[in-house]
């Protein structure tokens, strides 16, 4: 399946290749998560390991259309809302990774498609900013409920059906470390429509910047270009406003107990 599909090179293990981008992402193409380890050698190489990828999300695509079958046998097409979505998005040799982790347009973006006969017009593109905290709100809004003040997402139904909604023009994107993956730092970014900032912590790195309009696939770091200084400063106020409205921290650390008490543990 799949073999007479293009398949995309992976960014090169050049310096003219990695100019502007952080040191961390060089080293994890040398990871278990990397375009040169391919999970610990279980693939040969990846051409190989790209078509076994896209073939097993085919098992996804059958199991969808099994769903929607079992409910036009049982005649439940028009009263069910259908959202088809993923928890992450995902990076299959952009920058040399085979994962997520990071913000980048491919791990940040999740597959999103809705159907709700009757409310959502068939065809319908939405080209807002859609967040994965706005499903509950959108299934609790679909059931006829309210949604509780403390959830931070938004219903949809409203934008999908066509309705002039005030909606956001930003959101905040958060990776925590995992010590279970440690290939991959702290992140703290902001995406607007048309531009990313892009924080880390707990490493010696510099920051990003890119303009998505004219640099849709983030080529071009504009962290350090004079014309965009101000700019700059701009995403740096909003991302900061961005963790004072959800309460985030500038400074991430690791929560629970005090650390006397993890000492007294050990």
């Amino acid at each position: 399946l799949f073999e007479d599909v293009e398949i995309p090179t992976p960014l090169p293990n050049t310096d003219e290749a990695y100019k502007g981008l952080p040191a961390w992402l060089r080293r994890v193409r040398r990871s278990v998560f990397g375009v040169e380890v391919l999970y610990n050698g279980r693939w040969k190489s990846f051409d190989e390991w790209y078509l076994d990828y896209h073939r097993t999300l085919v098992a996804v695509d059958d199991g969808v259309g099994r769903i929607l079958a079992a409910l036009e046998a049982r005649g439940l097409t028009q009263e069910t809302l259908v959202v088809y979505t993923s928890d992450n998005g995902f990076m299959v040799g952009e920058r040399g990774v085979l994962d997520k982790r990071c913000a980048y347009e491919p791990s940040m973006r999740v597959p999103a498609l809705f159907r709700l006969p009757g409310v959502i017009p068939e065809g319908t593109v939405c080209e807002d900013l859609v967040i994965n905290n706005d499903l509950a709100s959108t299934v609790l809004d679909a059931a006829g409920l309210e949604s509780p003040s403390t959830m931070q997402g938004a219903s949809l139904l409203p934008l999908l059906g066509g309705e002039d909604v005030k909606w956001r023009d930003a959101f905040l994107y958060e990776y925590f470390f995992e010590r279970a993956f440690p290939q991959f730092p702290t992140v703290l970014a902001l995406r607007t429509r048309t531009a990313k900032l892009i924080s880390y912590h707990g490493i010696w790195e510099r920051a990003e910047m890119y303009d998505l309009l004219h640099d849709a696939e983030e080529r071009t770091n504009l962290i350090d270009k004079p014309r965009a200084s101000e700019r700059k400063k701009r995403l740096w106020r909003r991302l900061h406003a961005q963790l004072r409205t959800h309460g985030g921290r500038w400074v991430p650390q690791w929560g629970g107990r005090d650390e006397n008490e993890l000492d007294a543990d050990l």
